[in-house]
């Protein structure tokens, strides 16, 4: 079976009311202006592209939802603005932030949080996992074969109060990220 849709938010959006206020609406009357607005949008980076070539990069570029590929809930998924834009312009999803790693608390304070927790986007996530601590100069801090981090370095000693930079890679993918140490 071909689903030749696409879905755009339309449950619970944030507008203006008849009495000078904002409220909580529900239904296409809501979605369907979004779907327009990007198809302008694309329309206007790339104004020779024909309807199609405009359709195609909104499903190409949509969030899939539901079961993997097309289904009947959701069509080929929801809009998803950055990346239609991005396909259109570049001709490619894909962008510098798409691979950012989190450390989390940040800022990080070993003597109260004990460790600091290392993310990757859930496209990168894979076995086979080193991070890379280093200073904001690019000296290595601390190699690890985990997520975590307790604030010392190669030697055991407390790193010193500052920004690092650590570099996550997986079996898939790397991502890099920033966090402050304070002591």
């Amino acid at each position: 079976m071909i689903f030749k849709g696409i879905t755009a938010p339309g449950v619970g959006l944030y507008t203006t009311d008849i009495h000078n206020g904002y409220a909580s609406a529900t239904g296409t009357s809501f979605s369907s202006p979004m779907a327009a607005g990007l198809a302008a949008l694309v329309w206007s980076a790339k104004p020779t592209f024909t309807r199609t070539q405009v359709f195609d990069v909104i499903k190409n570029s949509a969030d899939d939802l539901g079961g993997i590929g097309p289904d009947r809930d959701f069509g080929f998924g929801r809009i998803n603005a950055l990346k239609a834009l991005r396909l259109a312009v570049t001709g490619t999803k894909q962008f510098a932030g798409t691979n950012k790693a989190v450390a989390y608390p940040n800022p990080f304070n070993p003597k109260t949080q004990r460790r600091v927790t290392f993310t990757v986007p859930e496209s990168i996530s894979a076995s086979d996992v080193e991070v890379k601590v280093y200073t904001s100069e690019g000296e290595l801090v601390k190699k690890l074969d985990s997520l975590s981090w307790d604030g010392r370095n190669e030697a055991g000693v407390p790193a010193a109060s500052g920004v690092y930079i650590f570099r996550v890679k997986t079996a898939k993918d790397a991502a890099v990220g920033k966090f402050a140490l304070l002591k």
